[in-house]
């Protein structure tokens, strides 16, 4: 029986950190955008959709080339502690605020967005203060 390779650093980061899915976003985006500037309507001819498979397969094979960029950049901006932080992000309470760290982005993004309205409204004065304000003048 042969044990299984350990996991290197660069795939435990891109693992515990939830990096893989901007990877699988990015390459989502190009395919998309690639789709709109050929007018490819969003189900087409299976043969085209074929094509447009076949061209995500090749995105993927960069994946290993994102997984050396992000380590790099945790080794980077973290240092020699970089493997150390990683490896602490093992735990459970930090695995269940990572998976729930984008959705709550998502829903205070919104919220502010809907909070932008009634500060602005706030900072203005009101049409009567400021009649008040140039009379006083």
């Amino acid at each position: 029986m042969t044990l299984p390779a350990p996991e290197t650093f660069e795939l435990q980061a891109v693992r515990l950190t939830f990096a893989a899915p901007h990877f699988s976003r990015l390459a989502d985006r190009l395919i998309l955008t690639l789709r709109g500037a050929m007018g490819v309507p969003a189900v087409a001819e299976p043969e085209v959709e074929a094509e447009f498979a076949a061209l995500r397969q090749s995105l993927d094979s960069f994946y290993p080339e994102f997984t050396q960029a992000y380590a790099g950049l945790l080794s980077r901006y973290l240092g020699e502690a970089a493997p150390v932080v990683v490896a602490a992000l093992d735990e459970a309470p930090v695995q269940a605020y990572l998976r729930a760290a984008d959705p709550i982005e998502a829903e205070m993004m919104a919220a502010l967005r809907a909070l932008s309205g009634r500060v602005a409204a706030a900072l203005m004065p009101s049409t009567g203060d400021a009649a008040a304000a140039a009379h006083s003048a």
